[in-house]
């Protein structure tokens, strides 16, 4: 029979290797969270529109393992390609590859959160939707 122990140590020695593969770090943990605010956020402004569809919500989820893997990539390109940590403004930055991908992803899901706030009736001020419209423009086009 498995022991407690082995579970938990099972976990711990499973979630410290995930960790340094995929660069954790406060960036990461927001842009998590800011993905699941933007599925929310997408599932209410959908059902406020009678247009809640579970394909959709099943290829959104799909697209958030999409840019999961794309940082972990950028991450694992920085362990093999930078061996140098860089100091900007004070700030060690280990993983400048991942750092700019994750300012991309949250730049796209502050976007898109507002996108659904506005598809479901909420009112977004003008100044916050001003401002990332210009990020939008500004960005890459899809």
């Amino acid at each position: 029979m498995i022991k407690e122990w082995m579970i938990k140590w099972g976990f711990g020695a499973g979630f410290s290797a995930i960790s340094y593969y995929i660069g954790w770090s406060d960036l990461m943990g927001f842009l998590l969270v800011l993905m699941l605010l933007d599925f929310i956020t997408g599932i209410v402004a959908g059902a406020i529109q009678g247009k809640l569809l579970s394909k959709t919500s099943y290829i959104g989820i799909l697209r958030k393992l999409l840019i999961i893997f794309v940082v972990i990539a950028c991450h694992i390109a920085d362990l093999v390609l930078i061996s140098e940590h860089f100091s900007i403004a004070g700030f060690e930055i280990n993983s400048p590859i991942q750092l700019l991908a994750i300012i991309y992803y949250i730049g796209n899901e502050l976007i898109s959160i507002i996108e659904n706030a506005e598809r479901g009736g909420a009112k977004v001020p003008t100044f916050i939707r001003n401002r990332f419209e210009t990020m939008k423009d500004k960005g890459d086009p899809q």
